[in-house]
């Protein structure tokens, strides 16, 4: 429905311009792990949210792991840019421990009509459904321990 009323108003030689056509049921794939992604942020900044009152700092820590995780390749890689054996392992830690937000983004493969394995968006759903079950338990009991008095 809303893909083909996004349709209706480009001309024929604009839909033969696209690869895959400018309503291609696959834009809902994209639209579904950006949300994928967005929960995983609200549900950092949810995280952020019980250890500070502040909401400028609970917003920068999550804008900063946000930004972190959208370079996560380059963390894991960081032994071929760096000579330092510590900070190659420091890299490498933090690739298996912040959330990584490149994952979601298959905006280019679904615009080139390039292939998506199904297999990918599972597993790729299923990481965040367990990295934002863990960051809620993880609020929930901070939460649950603060003083209020």
């Amino acid at each position: 429905g809303v893909l083909t009323y996004l349709g209706w108003p480009v001309p024929p030689a604009g839909v033969a311009a696209f690869p895959s056509g400018p309503t291609d049921p696959r834009l809902l794939l994209a639209i579904a792990m950006i949300a994928c992604e967005l929960s995983l942020v609200t549900a950092v900044a949810l995280f952020w949210s019980t250890f500070s009152s502040s909401a400028l700092i609970s917003a920068g820590f999550t804008l900063a792991l946000y930004v972190a995780g959208q370079f996560g390749a380059d963390l894991r890689n960081l032994q071929d840019i760096v000579d330092a054996p510590a900070a190659a392992a420091i890299g490498r830690g933090l690739y298996y421990v912040l959330p990584n937000f490149a994952a979601f983004d298959i905006k280019a493969q679904v615009v080139h009509a390039l292939p998506i394995e199904p297999g990918y968006l599972l597993v790729t759903g299923g990481y965040a459904l367990v990295y934002i079950t863990l960051l809620l338990v993880a609020s929930v009991m901070i939460f649950s321990r603060r003083d209020f008095k």
